[in-house]
């Protein structure tokens, strides 16, 4: 492997809570987002994909601390989005899935059913064109007394992983497309009336 790249220097966010599985296309899968009950005081959700799982360890220190009740929901590679209107075709939208889509309907009316104060969102940076879509299917929870926060785009380390990169010890670079979508997602979010956490 890419000798520049750091190793973890702890257990995997989501692999802390073993009953609390980053959910991937399996149409079997409970649905329900994790619970973690607190007094009641308030409520949060975090949702995404596996970089808002990242999150989960965070957001479960911060929901003790502050006597939050907490619900997690991701699952890996699925875009919030509610519909497929304005696509020919599932295959349009990369990643993207039966199990995805209907996960996320799923989702949304658990956040009707719970009245959930506040939902963080967070995704991979992606630089395609259902991104605005995202977003309109993110502000749907704004119209339920939700407010949303959107937790902006990562920078993306790609790993040298040729035999011949390693011995010549080529460096690894960021990719650049995440800049872009990031500035893209302040931009649309803003027009939106969402909260975005700037990242990057």
């Amino acid at each position: 492997g890419d000798p520049n790249l750091p190793s973890s220097s702890s257990v995997i966010p989501w692999e802390i809570d073993k009953n609390c599985k980053v959910l991937k296309n399996d149409s079997t899968a409970n649905q329900q987002p994790c619970s973690y009950p607190s007094s009641g005081k308030g409520s949060i959700l975090l949702f995404g994909d596996s970089h808002a799982a990242s999150y989960s360890e965070t957001f479960r220190d911060i929901a003790r601390r502050y006597d939050l009740d907490l619900y997690v929901s991701t699952y890996s590679d699925c875009p919030f989005l509610l519909s497929l209107d304005g696509y020919a075709e599932m295959g349009n939208v990369p990643y993207f899935s039966t199990s995805c889509l209907r996960h996320n309907q799923e989702l949304l009316r658990f956040v009707e059913n719970n009245q959930i104060q506040t939902a963080f969102y967070a995704q991979r940076a992606r630089a395609e064109d259902a991104d605005s879509q995202i977003v309109d299917s993110i502000s749907k929870l704004n119209g339920l007394k939700t407010k949303v926060v959107v937790l902006g785009m990562n920078p993306e380390y790609i790993p040298v992983s040729t035999i011949l990169g390693n011995i010549i010890d080529r460096r690894g670079s960021f990719n650049t497309k995440v800049k872009l979508v990031n500035d893209y997602w302040q931009k649309i979010t803003s027009e939106n009336s969402l909260r975005y956490i700037d990242v990057y």
